[in-house]
């Protein structure tokens, strides 16, 4: 049993400050619409036999959606009211639950994919290489995944430098050296492509991933960098699903090479991912973690395994009882019918 576990965290009242405004951006696919599915499994189906495209490429479970977003949008709302709009980048989506609102905007791939021929997409590598073009983005902005959460109040210098540079979070694993191989999923080839590229342009060192935590970034640097390494994104770009050939964009090659340019500085922040749907047991302690513990990040990555009806309810009440207050973008129960 959860020790007192779902109580109402309550609102902490957050100062003003006279930082620079910041941005939110997200990315969002719902991977339980028949008309995306549709789509999906025809271009799947046109890229049967491409050698080079990665082993998860196509797995359901990166496109499952468990209504992350709306308690990731809930946590911005109750622990960074300060945060100036919020970007939703999705596949001409948006959730049922949500409502218009002044301080969201959904933004569609068609909006900031240069070239129109590498959609429809379904790598969110892919995706990574263009949120720097969204219309009216702030010079600072955050990225963040739909499963990213905010654990308490947060303020500017979280996520930058007083002096306006970009945080880098980096965790304790370390980036892997080989070269990809034809059995490894999308993310570590694309790892093991950016040391690659990270050796001959900064040269040989201990690197390591970046934690699974929102990514501060200044558009500035991001177009730079893009100009700097413009075929790398070009390609990435081109994968319409996830492939051997990829590199890790927004926690990869824009961080250290920020970090390299003197844009950006490594920082150190209370974060925690856990790891959700392996059983009950383990779902249970770790829920218990994170309410015990309340980070400043938390992620909740989905594991390969399907959940139970047990773990399902687990997450949806811890989500209600942490992040309880709607955020006013919320539809009511009447107005979702």
């Amino acid at each position: 049993m959860l020790k007192a576990s779902f109580r109402t965290i309550l609102l902490i009242p957050i100062l003003l400050f006279s930082h620079e405004p910041v941005d939110i951006v997200y990315t969002w696919v719902d991977g339980e619409d028949p008309a995306w599915q549709n789509i999906k499994a025809r271009e799947a189906e046109k890229e049967l036999g491409v050698q080079t495209r990665s082993a998860d490429a196509t797995q359901a479970r990166r496109f499952r959606c468990r209504e992350e977003l709306k308690y990731s949008l809930r946590s911005i709302h109750q622990f960074a009211p300060w945060v100036r709009h919020i970007y939703i980048v999705t596949f001409n989506q948006k959730p049922s639950w949500i409502q218009e609102d002044p301080k969201i905007t959904f933004v569609d791939h068609r909006e900031i994919f240069p070239d129109k021929s590498h959609l429809p997409t379904f790598n969110s590598m892919a995706i990574e290489c263009h949120l720097h073009r969204i219309p009216g983005l702030q010079e600072h902005y955050v990225y963040f995944n739909d499963d990213f959460f905010l654990g308490r109040a947060v303020s500017f210098t979280d996520f930058f430098t007083e002096s306006g540079k970009m945080k880098v979070f980096l965790s304790k694993v370390k980036m892997p050296k080989s070269k990809p191989k034809p059995d490894d999923d999308g993310f570590a080839s694309a790892s093991k492509n950016t040391v690659q590229l990270l050796n001959k342009v900064i040269g040989k060192e201990k690197r390591h991933n970046h934690a699974h935590t929102p990514y501060p970034a200044r558009k500035s640097v991001v177009c730079r960098i893009e100009k700097q390494f413009y075929k790398v994104f070009a390609s990435v770009s081109s994968h319409k699903f996830r492939s051997l050939e990829d590199f890790t964009i927004t926690n990869g090659i824009i961080p250290y090479l920020a970090m390299y340019q003197g844009d950006a500085e490594k920082a150190s922040i209370d974060h925690k991912t856990i790891h959700f749907g392996k059983d009950l047991a383990h779902d249970t302690q770790k829920i218990q973690d994170l309410i015990e513990r309340r980070p400043c990040f938390f992620c909740i990555e989905d594991t390969p395994e399907i959940e139970s009806p047990e773990s399902k309810e687990l997450l949806t009440n811890f989500f209600a009882s942490y992040f309880p207050t709607p955020a006013p973008w919320e539809k009511t129960g009447e107005e979702e019918q």
